[in-house]
């Protein structure tokens, strides 16, 4: 288990230690066009609860324009709220050089899903998530979780006690680090 230090309630990054293990987070989206507000707040949600690594995939990169944009401030934003913390966001578009680059490390879900692959969300997500996981294990993550942009994860534990913070940073550790402990 790694520590990770969480910022305190003045955004300095001279807060609480917030031992855990690291995590990371694979999702498939596409906003088709809509405002990029869903993605700033999925991630922002995320990250505050106590993901490290994002690894998004955009399905339409082609509509998803603001999304792109987006990018850029939102980690900017990661740096500035959790500064003790190494917070990463790896963005992805659904493109011909992906697919190929899928091809080339022999992914065992392309081989089910090729068929697929371009028609339907389910198998790219199931590509996608493998990749994820190749990408987790590169950079030495001990969790991958893959969710939905329409949802949130979210664990049943009471927030650490935490003196000028609303407390719920880090909670998400907190919950994988007493699994792993069992």
């Amino acid at each position: 288990m790694k520590d990770f230090e969480s910022p305190g309630g003045d955004g300095d990054g001279d807060g609480m230690s917030c031992p855990g293990p690291s995590i990371g987070l694979a999702c498939t989206f596409s906003l088709y066009g809509r405002s990029a507000e869903p993605f700033v707040s999925f991630v922002l949600y995320h990250a505050k609860v106590g993901v490290d690594v994002f690894f998004l995939f955009m399905d339409t990169p082609e509509k998803d324009k603001k999304v792109l944009e987006a990018v850029d401030r939102l980690r900017g934003q990661l740096s500035r709220l959790f500064p003790a913390q190494k917070k990463s966001l790896h963005v992805f578009e659904r493109s011909p050089a992906l697919f190929a680059l899928y091809e080339e490390l022999k992914l065992s879900s392309l081989r089910q899903h090729a068929h697929t692959f371009s028609s339907e969300v389910v198998s790219r997500q199931m590509v996608n998530a493998e990749f994820a996981v190749l990408k987790a294990l590169e950079q030495g993550l001990d969790w991958i979780l893959h969710i939905d942009m329409d949802e949130l994860v979210g664990v049943g534990l009471p927030p650490p006690e935490r003196e000028g913070g609303d407390g719920d940073v880090c909670s998400l550790k907190t919950y994988l680090g007493r699994l792993e402990a069992e």
